[in-house]
């Protein structure tokens, strides 16, 4: 009752009631066993979220280690009253999961499968599995979830995209149409689908239902950070550059802000020369959303050597952090998430700088009006296609990746000798396609199959990537 309370509270803008209702949900149910490995680490997610702290709501992975200690006892407590409750210990996986605890994860995994889980329970277990790379697993798991009546929007999609990482494309037009059919539902009444921005970009589904699922999750992540309106930051502070140490004022301030720098280390190491290269035209500043970890340390430390400015917002809130880049000056903030990752989009709704730009690592479009810029080329965007956007598109007169400038020498005797490892004569065409399996779909592979049929001579190398050891035979198939 006090949660329910606390959320229609919370809905209408009463953000210090819906607090209070909250935290009596919380207390309550710490004393009652049935729901202390459910429902108690959710009320601890609302709970956090009204309190403005979105990057710890999802406690699993958040950096406050009190937080994630209550969520995770919670889970602990359920399974020690409960042994053999199969649903607890799958609500257990779901939070290892979370914190990234393999070991402990997968033997949650093997005590909750022999215990014989409940359809909901199959689909934590997929979920828990997939985290891990055990995507042949966690299809399985799935698709038991699917057949024993766990058919909801989250596990179809969860499902479809897991069958494309291993290149199980048995279902793929009858998932897809599913999944937009979902999509479209959810939309007009209001909801965001679970089939989220990054997803509809990696399957073929039109640019209008792509453009209209951005919006979505663009103004309900604005709405979470502005409950009583628009607000803007930059009429509320004076600009200030006092902190970046810097004499002159003839060069514009430019950040560039992703959670992807350190995670996805290759993005950061790609991405790290031009951003520095900028430095020609503009002060520049670095600022890595991830947790201050040994690696975010490292980069930063990179950086720092290399003569630029790097910042940490990692332990602000969201409007400490807008506020933050607010007093530090920022004429250009660059948004190199897109959706993907944990970009924390609500920084952005709260428009910290007078011009916010998309850049490259998100290849659709972000649906909201407080990105104003999208920089893309007309090999990525055709130009007469801008209503797809709702950002105004910045073309580069080329296709140009902003990625490592120097590029190691390869002499002919060094692709000579990679033709004899893979058996291909001097005179074979040879194509590449490095993506990942579930970036492709049947309909590539049909384009691919046509191109080898004109070209009897050529082949065909792709990637395989350690979590889709059984896509090779899919797509031989």
């Amino acid at each position: 009752i006090y949660f329910n309370h606390g959320l229609a509270l919370g809905r209408n803008g009463h953000r210090e009631p819906a607090i209070k209702a909250f935290e009596k949900a919380y207390q309550a149910s710490k004393n009652d066993a049935d729901i202390l490995g459910d429902r108690l680490p959710f009320f601890l997610s609302e709970l956090l979220k009204m309190q403005g702290h979105w990057e710890m709501s999802m406690y699993e992975t958040s950096g406050d280690q009190d937080w994630r200690d209550k969520g995770m006892q919670s889970h602990l407590l359920s399974v020690g009253v409960r042994p053999a409750d199969e649903s607890a210990w799958s609500a257990l996986t779901q939070a290892l999961a979370g914190i990234g605890l393999e070991g402990s994860t997968l033997r949650s995994v093997n005590t909750t499968w022999r215990l014989g889980p409940s359809s909901a329970s199959w689909a934590r277990l997929g979920l828990g599995l997939a985290r891990f790379g055990e995507t042949e697993r966690a299809v399985v798991a799935l698709r038991r979830a699917v057949k024993n009546g766990h058919d909801d929007h989250k596990t179809r999609v969860e499902l479809a995209h897991n069958c494309r990482i291993v290149a199980d494309w048995s279902h793929y037009y009858e998932d897809l149409d599913r999944i937009v059919r979902d999509a479209e539902a959810d939309l007009r009444e209001g909801f965001n689908p679970y089939f989220q921005p990054w997803d509809a970009l990696g399957v073929p589904v039109s640019n209008s239902l792509r453009l209209r699922i951005a919006r979505s999750y663009a103004k309900t992540l604005s709405s979470k950070e502005q409950p009583f309106g628009n607000w803007n930051i930059c009429q509320d502070l004076p600009m200030s550059t006092k902190n970046l140490g810097e004499a002159s004022f003839a060069k514009p301030l430019i950040a560039f802000m992703s959670s992807d720098f350190v995670h996805r280390s290759a993005v950061g190491r790609a991405l790290l020369p031009g951003m520095i290269a900028t430095s020609k035209y503009a002060r520049i500043v670095i600022i890595p959303l991830e947790n201050p970890k040994a690696e975010t340390k490292s980069f930063v430390k990179t950086v720092r050597n290399k003569g630029a400015v790097a910042e940490v917002l990692h332990g602000l809130n969201n409007e400490e952090a807008a506020r933050r880049l607010n007093r530090l000056g920022v004429a250009l903030l660059m948004n190199v998430n897109g959706y993907t990752g944990t970009p924390r989009m609500e920084i952005y709704s709260l428009k910290p700088a007078p011009v916010q730009a998309l850049l490259q690592a998100h290849a659709g479009t972000t649906g909201a009006d407080y990105i104003d810029y999208n920089i893309v080329d007309s090999v990525q965007v055709p130009p007469e296609y801008p209503e797809f956007y709702s950002e105004k598109l910045a073309l580069l007169p080329v296709t140009a990746f902003l990625g490592e400038f120097s590029r190691p020498h390869i002499s002919d005797e060094m692709l000579l000798e990679a033709r004899r490892r893979l058996n291909m004569s001097r005179d074979e065409s040879v194509y590449g396609n490095f993506n990942r399996a579930f970036k492709l779909h049947p309909g590539a592979l049909e384009i691919w199959k046509r191109i080898l049929h004109n070209d009897s001579s050529g082949s065909l190398l792709m990637y395989q990537w350690k979590d889709q050891t059984t896509a090779p035979a899919f797509i031989r198939r």
